[in-house]
């Protein structure tokens, strides 16, 4: 899993569910969220974190991951115009 995805999932969580959210998220993995983008990560990164939001969220990871995505393509979809 490439960093710019754990990244940006970072940001979307920041900017759908705010700062303290995000916060709850870091403090219950109990390790910082800090990506780096270019960097590759196990995919379990990435399913750890999907758990976590679920529980702080109180949403279903598969509405969690389809929300993800829908911020991911706009995010990218401006980067190109």
């Amino acid at each position: 899993m490439k960093g710019i995805i754990l990244d940006s999932y970072v940001d979307f969580v920041e900017n759908k569910f705010g700062i303290q959210k995000l916060n709850k998220i870091e403090e219950d993995l109990r390790s910082p969220i800090d990506y780096y983008t270019l960097k590759t990560y196990g995919d379990e990164e990435f399913y750890k974190l999907i758990e976590v939001s679920e529980v702080v969220l109180q949403l279903s990871k598969e509405k969690i991951q389809y929300q993800f995505g829908e911020f991911f393509f706009d995010i990218n979809a401006l980067h190109k115009l």
